[in-house]
């Protein structure tokens, strides 16, 4: 049994816990969520126990468009909190002796196909982040474990 927790890094961090059965390929959650805030994240951070850590990757990209207002940004005056949450992560695993998995944000399309729900992009509700972190969870099982797309409703 290997505990694996998958996240989506952020001010909004969304995160979900499960065991891994890797004869049986099932999980069992353990707990999903949201944590807010720098304080409670960097808690979270600390006191978080897993064999994998599966981590949404941030990369700064070239200046794109922000399709509301149609203008560009740079992430010129970002102050990188999402990258300092992912090394942290990083160091917390390595801390651990747990494997450190990095993923694109363009696995979360798959893996909401993998969940049966619609991939919606720019969606803003409480458990966006929580859903965020399920799909890399899901997309992990499925491409690195070998599982079927519905591991998660499997019983």
């Amino acid at each position: 049994m290997e505990t694996i927790l998958a996240i989506d890094p952020g001010f909004h961090l969304g995160w979900v816990q499960v065991i891994f059965d890797p004869e049986a390929k099932r999980v069992q959650l353990q707990g999903a969520g949201t944590t807010i805030g720098t304080d409670n994240i960097l808690q979270f951070i600390q006191d978080s126990k897993a064999d994998i850590y599966v981590v949404e990757d941030y990369k700064i990209r070239p200046p794109m468009k922000n399709p509301q207002n149609n203008r560009r940004y740079t992430h010129q005056w970002d102050s990188g909190d999402t990258m300092r949450y992912i090394g942290m992560i990083q160091a917390r695993a390595h801390a651990l002796g747990a494997e450190f998995v990095l993923q694109q944000p363009a696995c979360k399309p798959a893996g909401y196909g993998y969940m049966g729900k619609e991939y919606k992009k720019g969606r803003r509700d409480g458990v966006v982040h929580q859903d965020d972190a399920t799909a890399h969870l899901v997309f992990y099982l499925v491409k690195n474990r070998k599982c079927v797309p519905d591991v998660l409703t499997r019983h």
